[in-house]
């Protein structure tokens, strides 16, 4: 399939993330190419191509592999979808380090206070003896629907789970939308 500057441009403008217009251009400048704000948006509109030696720096400076930018739109799409995951994989790591942490202060602050916790504190609450598997398990018996549901689309068999997926939002949403909130 040939791509053109349109999808070129969806790309460029879809790994650009949250860095602004100006952001990109400003650090292109940087690396000695003549760009302004309006060249991105230039470019992510698709009304000027990105030159070679522009996109080999531009995927430098996004922390993207060159080839994103030539995707088809469904390439583009898992690469987001892949970047996503990599990203909350991090951030889970990050936030299981916080957890580990906590629980370490936690147990120190119990073992050295001069006198024993009240009721209330007793036991620390039960996270000295909260694991980040416990954790782990009860969110997956929580929400064992959608990890069958995620085994069920990368088999394959989209079909089940797109009309259960269907019927949620069907209840969840019976007017098609969220209700306003007051």
């Amino acid at each position: 399939m040939s791509v053109d500057d349109v999808q070129i441009g969806r790309n460029f403008a879809r790994a650009r993330g949250d860095l602004s217009q100006k952001e990109v251009a400003d650090l292109m400048r940087a690396r000695g190419f003549r760009w302004s704000q309006a060249t991105v948006w230039s470019i992510e509109k698709g009304e000027r191509p990105l030159r070679l030696s522009e996109a080999q720096a531009a995927a430098e400076v996004l922390n993207q592999p060159f080839f994103n930018f030539t995707a088809d739109e469904g390439e583009a799409k898992i690469e987001a979808w892949m970047r996503e995951c990599s990203q909350a994989a991090q951030e889970i790591d990050a936030a299981i380090d916080r957890f580990e942490q906590a629980r370490f202060n936690l147990a120190l602050t119990e073992e050295f206070l001069p006198e024993r916790p009240t009721n209330r504190h007793y036991n620390a609450g039960g996270w000295l003896s909260t694991t980040v598997e416990d954790i782990v398990r009860q969110h997956r018996q929580r929400d064992r629907g959608d990890e069958e549901n995620i085994g069920q689309v990368s088999g394959g068999s989209n079909g089940a789970w797109i009309e259960q997926y269907n019927a949620t939002i069907a209840k969840e949403y019976p007017n098609g939308k969220p209700e306003a909130e007051d």
